[in-house]
Parts: C-alpha cells; sequence; structure tokens
C-alpha cells in the first residue's frame, strides 16, 4: 500500500514548520508500522512517500495506511492553527506490487522501490482537495465498513478499465446489531467435538448458570463460523443475542465496540445518534443505571471518534471513565436480569484498553444468571489475563487432512 503526501506551506527558513512536519509524520506512520521512503521538496511544496506491507505484508495495511493518513491530516490541521500557518496537506493512497532492492554494481549501489503503484499515487496527487484523504478502489475494497468514504464523479482513467475513487471522511464504530437465527444450516467438518460441549455450556447458561468462554485460532480456523449454531441454540431457547466487533481500525476509540452495543440495546443505530435523541436514550438506559454515572456514559455515546481518541491517552488518571465503566457493568448486570442475553465480542486482538477493562470485569460477575458471554481471538499476549478469567477456552487447530475429507464427502 502506498500513500503518497504533498504539503504546501512550508517557505525557505520555516525551521520550527519543518521539524514539527517531520516529527508529525515520523510518529505517526511509524505508530501504524509505515516505511517511510523519500521526501522531497520542489517549488509547490513537499512530497512525502510512504509505503505499508513491503516488507511482512498483512490484511490490515490498507486500514494501517489510511488510519495513519487522518491522524497526519488533523495533525497538520492543527499545526496550522496552532503556529498560525498556511499549511495545507494533501494525501493519495492506491495499492498493488512493487519491487524493493539494491541497484547498481558492488562498488556503488543503493536501495530503491518502483512499481506503477508510485506513479499512480503521485499522478493523482493533484486530485483531493486540500485536507482530503483520496483512496483507489483496491484501498477501498479492503477497509470494508471501517471507514465512512465518498465515491468520487471522475474515476481514475489511467488505467483500462478505469478505477474508482474515494474520499476517506473519518472512521466509523462499525456496526452491533441484534442477531437473528439461521434459515439455513451449513455443515461444520472437524468442530462437531467442540460444538457439542459449547451446546452443553448454552443450555446450562440459559437455565441460569451463566459464564464465559473463548474461541481461540489463527485467521481462518472457523470461529466466526462456529458463532452461527451458538446464536442458533441461544435464541432457540428463548435468549436474545448482539454482537459488537473490535476492529483495527477503531483501537484508539475507548470502548468502541462496547459503545454500539449499549446503543443496539437501547434500540438505536450508532448512525442515528445526534442530539435530538438524547433523552430517549437517557430514558431507555436510564432504566438499567440508577448509580447517577448516566451522565458519563451519555457523554461517551455522543463524543464524536476524533474526541474519544484524544481523551485515550487520559484514561488510566481520569476518574470519569471509572464511572463509566461502573455504568456500563450495571446496565449489562441489569439487563441481564430482564432477559436471557448472549454477548459476543468478535476479534477481541483487536480490542482497546477499555473494552478489554470491561470484559475483565464482567468476567468476574456472578454466574448464578441466564447469560453467556463468548469472545473470539486470536492468540495474543495483550489477553492473556482476559483467557486466564474464562470459563473455558476452546482453541480452534487448522483443520487436518481427515477433517478436509470429511467436510467434502458431507
Amino acid at each position: 500500500v502506498v500513500v503518497m503526501s504533498h504539503v504546501h506551506g512550508i517557505s525557505y527558513g520555516s525551521n520550527e514548520a519543518a521539524k514539527a512536519l517531520s516529527q508529525v509524520f515520523l510518529s505517526s506512520h511509524r505508530e501504524y508500522g509505515g516505511l517511510i521512503l523519500s521526501v522531497e521538496a520542489d517549488s509547490s511544496g513537499h512530497r512525502i512517500c510512504t509505503v505499508y506491507g513491503l516488507h511482512a505484508p498483512s490484511e490490515n495495511d490498507a486500514e494501517r495506511a489510511v488510519m495513519a493518513a487522518l491522524q497526519v491530516t488533523r495533525s497538520i490541521e492543527g499545526l496550522a492553527e496552532s503556529m498560525n500557518a498556511d499549511l495545507e496537506i494533501r494525501t493519495t493512497i492506491h495499492s498493488g506490487e512493487i519491487y524493493f532492492g539494491a541497484f547498481g554494481t558492488e562498488q556503488r549501489y543503493g536501495t530503491s522501490v518502483f512499481g506503477a503503484p508510485l506513479q499512480i499515487t503521485e499522478a493523482l496527487l493533484s486530485r483531493p482537495l486540500a485536507g482530503q484523504v483520496l483512496v483507489t478502489a483496491p484501498v477501498a475494497a479492503k477497509l470494508k465498513s471501517n471507514f465512512r468514504t465518498s465515491e468520487q464523479e471522475e474515476p481514475l482513467t489511467l488505467d483500462n478499465p478505469p478505477v474508482a475513487l474515494f474520499v476517506v471522511e473519518r472512521v466509523t464504530y462499525g456496526a452491533s446489531r441484534y442477531m437473528q437465527s439461521r434459515a439455513e444450516h451449513r455443515i461444520i467438518a472437524g468442530r462437531n467435538t467442540i460444538l457439542r460441549e459449547v451446546e452443553e455450556i448454552i443450555d446450562d447458561a440459559i437455565d441460569g448458570k451463566g459464564g464465559i468462554i473463548g474461541l481461540c485460532g489463527e485467521a481462518g480456523t472457523g470461529k466466526t463460523f462456529l458463532l452461527a449454531p451458538i446464536v442458533d441454540r441461544w435464541m432457540a431457547g428463548g435468549g436474545v443475542s448482539v454482537i459488537g466487533h473490535c476492529r483495527y481500525s477503531t483501537q484508539s476509540i475507548p470502548l468502541a465496540p462496547i459503545t454500539s452495543m449499549l446503543l443496539n440495546l437501547a434500540g438505536v443505530a450508532v448512525s442515528e445518534v445526534d442530539q435530538s435523541n438524547k433523552e430517549d436514550l437517557r430514558e431507555s438506559l436510564g432504566k438499567y443505571c440508577k448509580s447517577g454515572n448516566l451522565d458519563e456514559l451519555l457523554s461517551l455515546l455522543f463524543a464524536s471518534p476524533a474526541e474519544l481518541r484524544d481523551q485515550g491517552g487520559l484514561l488510566e488518571i481520569d476518574e470519569r471513565w471509572e464511572q463509566v465503566l461502573q455504568a456500563i457493568e450495571e446496565i449489562v448486570l441489569e439487563r441481564i436480569r430482564e432477559q436471557p442475553i448472549l454477548y459476543v465480542l468478535e476479534d477481541l486482538q483487536h480490542a482497546d484498553a477499555m473494552t478489554l477493562r470491561i470484559a475483565h470485569r464482567l468476567a468476574t460477575i456472578s454466574r448464578d444468571r441466564s447469560f453467556l458471554i463468548v469472545c473470539t481471538f486470536r492468540p495474543d499476549r495483550k489477553l492473556a489475563y482476559l483467557r486466564d478469567l474464562l470459563d473455558r477456552e476452546f482453541v480452534l487447530p487448522n483443520l487436518g487432512l481427515r477433517e478436509l475429507r470429511d467436510g467434502v464427502c458431507a
């Protein structure tokens, strides 16, 4: 993934602005794992080229590149305001195959990167407006629903067929939702033993012996696939289910998946949150939160992702966040008393620190109620404490030849 940024407004001799600009780019792109390849200056400004996934490609390269670009853009806009400077930044992002290596002779050589994506991102720099992050369709496809984007009227015509272009506006929370039973059932090969054990836990939970379990495995081992029969059995027993997704793009937004789950329980979608329904939310959640911490929780629900991200560094010293955690725990407990609920937290390896803290607290609540919390995650050291608190963990290894054969034959 190639990120090309153009910064305009740093005049000759502006050492303070140049130093601040360098710190912004280095800190932001290093934070998300990018490699800054080059910085070039000309009469129109400075071009900075950064790549993601060059040495160790990952499924989150596009997300990380866009997150870094948005962070740089916010920082440059903040610098312009604080320094009363006329700074502008435009960014384009494209993905594709590039080549990296040493070129020259044994006596004289240098490292370089080349490939079509580099030329395309540079050619696109004239398209975005100041403050915009413009991505091509291949990048936008990898972002899925994690970012709010708007398609541009004029596509990229350097390639045949033309490639659509999108402006990335901001990170979204993603969606939590009540889950429905499946109309059709699919075969799950190699997981029958685990599924039988999980079904016993589900039946016990519906009967009043609650618990928290984990599904652990690498990508593609069937964690999400196993959730379908779990939800089916839970809802067949008379309970309701709600799911919250932890995403790479919301790791720096405190309680993003928990927030969307709470809104869903209150019957409000994240996209519908505004001041007009604040009193409705107060009434809906107030039935379950009697401790006086509801105002702090509502402040969280009505804060923008950018505001929450800026507050993230204050989590440990800000007592307001403790009040928010208490309010969430109280609402969850009261809601469980009202109806059997299955809470699913998916991809906890991407969870923010506050989501992990509320998960730790919920893992210690009394089990004499009709509830079940299911966490899915890949192996990650930051989850060690939570994994110790689980009532049961099911590790999903890769399927062997026998399981694959059984699945095909079935």
